[in-house]
């Protein structure tokens, strides 16, 4: 039941014993006794008021909770008598609460719930290594991105990246901004959708086809001032317009520090083998959402070993140990910060667990100076269980 049904029941009680003891001294009043007689006879026979009370209560089945409450405002009564005490405590807490928060609220939006991803244990960074030449995590060439876009019976989205810096200019002058090249499927990948306007097309990733751009929700607010109408504007970059045609949202941010987007529009010769050291990108896929994330990234192995079959142009792979790996994006993104920030929140948790263990300490030693109020209880006819349950509560 609601506390509010609670409240009201119990009020309702009270007003009829109150009235209950009122009618019996009116009767008597009215048969000729003296008023203030009247009313100590009609106590008398009523007897304890509070047992009355607390019988009907429990036979609601509400005892439970009249219990709690009492326990509740005398333990406030205490915190409010031992203002030190309480302050350390809180104090002490806050501390421990206050550091394990923020270091698992890092954690949660690095790798556990990323802002602006979806199911990320799905999306994927596809890198290179060179076991031989003792080489990790390196970026893959067009050909091998081509190779990875095209694996559809296991990745339902994969996309490819290259940062550079171009010239903006504006009215104020021209400035750097740092433009993320992508593919069209770029914001497929990590499932996000723009705040206004769309995202690219496939023809327009494209040569000559790509003057189109969309905005960081940053760029937007602190170069257009939030504009509303900013879609079908356009951006001069390296002296080449590209119409606005999207704004994404405050929460995506891939890859970090991307002022805008712009569609790769890589040259079908790049996909050529003869074009396999001349270029490297950065490369995201995301694993269809049938498939394991253990099958995608083992599948990349096969696929490895499938394309070093088929190089017959030169025997650098195999002499490398050359081979495409998945790394999952939230531990790529991370790097080497990883490790630390767990070894971070295993700190902070024993910090916690110290401040738990001195609290603690202070309430036993608190309970011990307080004997004598607890023999009192226990004559009164407090058992073990009533004695516990205040210590819980206060605790």
């Amino acid at each position: 039941m609601s506390l509010n049904l609670w409240w009201r029941r119990r009020k309702e009680l009270d007003d009829e014993v109150r009235a209950h003891m009122e009618m019996a001294a009116r009767e008597r009043i009215e048969r000729g006794e003296d008023p203030a007689s009247a009313r100590e006879a009609v106590r008398r026979e009523f007897g304890n008021a509070e047992l009355v009370r607390e019988t009907t209560r429990d036979r609601w089945g509400w005892r439970s909770m009249e219990n709690m409450l009492q326990d509740v405002r005398y333990s406030l009564r205490l915190m409010q008598k031992n203002p030190s005490f309480t302050i350390v405590a809180a104090l002490t807490l806050a501390l421990g609460i206050g550091a394990n928060a923020v270091i698992f609220s890092f954690i949660n939006g690095l790798y556990l719930h990323p802002a602006g991803m979806p199911d990320p244990a799905r999306v994927f960074a596809i890198r290179v290594n060179y076991d031989k030449l003792n080489l990790r995590n390196i970026v893959i060439s067009p050909p091998d991105f081509r190779d990875v876009r095209d694996s559809r019976e296991i990745f339902s989205a994969a996309a490819a990246d290259n940062d550079v810096s171009m010239n903006y200019v504006d009215a104020n002058g021209p400035r750097r901004m740092l433009v993320s090249q992508v593919s069209w499927e770029w914001f497929n990948v990590f499932q996000a959708k723009p705040l206004m306007g769309r995202l690219f097309e496939p023809e327009e990733d494209a040569p000559h086809a790509n003057q189109v751009a969309v905005l960081s929700y940053a760029t937007w607010r602190g170069l257009y001032g939030s504009d509303p109408q900013i879609l079908g504007k356009t951006v001069n970059l390296n002296h080449t317009d590209y119409r606005v045609i999207g704004v994404m949202g405050p929460e995506f941010s891939r890859p970090r520090g991307a002022e805008l987007w712009v569609p790769l529009a890589l040259a079908p010769d790049s996909f050529s083998d003869d074009n396999y050291f001349n270029e490297a990108l950065f490369v995201v896929a995301r694993a269809r959402p049938e498939i394991p994330p253990a099958s995608a990234a083992a599948y990349l192995q096969i696929l490895s070993q499938r394309m070093i079959a088929t190089y017959k142009k030169s025997t650098y792979p195999t002499d490398s140990g050359w081979g495409m790996v998945a790394i999952p994006f939230t531990e790529y993104a991370s790097g080497d910060l990883r490790m630390p920030m767990y070894i971070l929140l295993a700190a902070v948790g024993f910090l916690l667990l110290i401040a738990c263990s001195n609290i603690g300490g202070l309430m036993l030693a608190k309970s011990a100076a307080r004997t004598k109020e607890y023999s009192v209880r226990v004559a009164l006819g407090a058992g073990k269980r009533d004695l516990l349950r205040q210590a819980v509560t206060e605790g």
